[in-house]
């Protein structure tokens, strides 16, 4: 009996070890992502870039890989043409696979305005991604991301 109760406590222990060390991944990721948010909204793409490791790698819509040259490209163009930028992260889901790596499931919510003919027209888009995210002495990076169409 004595032995039930010590292996309930120790399970105990276990349990609430994880989930303080699982909170505290949850408030990294999240103040990350509102990092990232801030750079955006302050269209500091070199900033943002930075955040991105060098093997990075976005997987599209239509399942065609996007290296970051590409990618950086194309936030280039959006930044230069866009103005008034709000980025919204909503962390949904948080997957770690250890204490260096996690996989998070996010909406990303934006509101701008975009130029079209001459004129600025507000835009609203929403983005189902899921992340691969790596820890290192830097902080946290983006080492993957694939677009979902829902989750």
């Amino acid at each position: 009996m004595k032995a039930l109760k010590n292996f309930r406590l120790i399970v105990f222990a276990i349990t609430l070890i994880a989930t303080s060390a699982f909170a505290a991944q949850r408030s990294e990721i999240e103040a990350t992502y509102a990092k990232w948010s801030r750079l955006m909204m302050a269209q500091d793409w070199r900033g943002a870039r930075s955040m991105m490791a060098p093997i990075y790698y976005l997987v599209d819509l239509n399942g065609r890989q996007v290296p970051l040259g590409e990618v950086d490209a194309s936030v280039r163009t959006f930044l230069t043409s866009s103005r008034d930028l709000n980025v919204r992260v909503a962390v949904r889901e948080l997957h770690p696979s250890d204490v260096d790596e996690c996989v998070a499931w996010v909406t990303i919510t934006m509101t701008y305005q975009s130029r079209h003919n001459g004129t600025w027209v507000p835009m609203r888009q929403t983005i189902n991604r899921v992340d691969t995210l790596r820890k290192t002495a830097a902080g946290w990076e983006f080492t993957y991301s694939q677009t979902v169409r829902q989750f």
